[in-house]
């Protein structure tokens, strides 16, 4: 800051006392953090934010993100455990419902965010999937994937997924400017990537259809 205020000096320049915190170009961190107001009113200073039910910060990636939702599912799946007795407790329809409205749906909620995981993340969802299947049907571990999903007449995890963002995106184009991936001005306020862009694609050459055929809600709603 010294060196600052000699150059605004040298170049008859003033320095506001009120910024002076917030230009501090120093390595020390800041003894208070500077106050934002909005309409006259303090706005809380937040180092994350939550959304869809998980919690986003600077440094948020897609492992962070699906150890917290990981961790979640594996407190569930030890409640479940609790009431699965083999002889007497719950029926087998009534766990298979918990799996799926209290487990797997921690997936489904934020699909449009789990639908970027990469492989091998699909397959730590789908592990939690089988994981809380198990415990609910009373199966061993050596039981094949396949033979539990088709007793249980679920769908696999990561594939629900991608089926679910599918549907919440055409859902978003379907109403329109109403839709938040629409700015102000009626534009469009995202860019696909190139995987997303053949996703979609692929999806709607498999339904037969386009863009063009979607249904989308007026302009002005009466």
């Amino acid at each position: 800051m010294e060196n600052v205020y000699k150059r605004c000096n040298y170049w008859k320049l003033n320095i506001s006392p009120e910024k002076c915190s917030i230009a501090d170009l120093s390595k020390k961190k800041l003894q208070s953090i500077p106050r934002i107001t909005y309409a006259g009113f303090p706005l809380p200073w937040k180092q994350t934010i939550e959304y869809l039910g998980i919690n986003f910060s600077k440094i948020n990636q897609n492992g962070v993100i699906l150890k917290t939702i990981r961790s979640k599912a594996l407190r569930k799946i030890n409640a479940l455990k609790s009431i699965a007795y083999k002889n007497y407790g719950p029926r087998t329809k009534d766990l298979i419902n918990i799996v799926n409205n209290s487990i797997c749906s921690l997936f489904y909620y934020s699909c449009s965010i789990t639908n970027k995981f990469s492989e091998t993340q699909y397959k730590a969802c789908n592990t939690i999937q089988t994981m809380a299947l198990r415990v609910a049907l009373g199966l061993p571990k050596r039981t094949p994937n396949i033979v539990l999903m088709k007793i249980a007449g679920q769908e696999v995890l990561s594939e629900k997924i991608k089926r679910l963002a599918a549907q919440f995106f055409i859902r978003q184009l379907a109403n329109g400017v109403h839709s938040p991936i629409y700015d102000q001005n009626c534009k469009s306020s995202i860019k696909l990537i190139k995987r997303d862009e053949v996703m979609l694609a692929n999806l709607f050459t498999e339904l037969d259809t386009s863009t063009d055929q979607i249904i989308a809600f007026p302009d002005t709603l009466i």
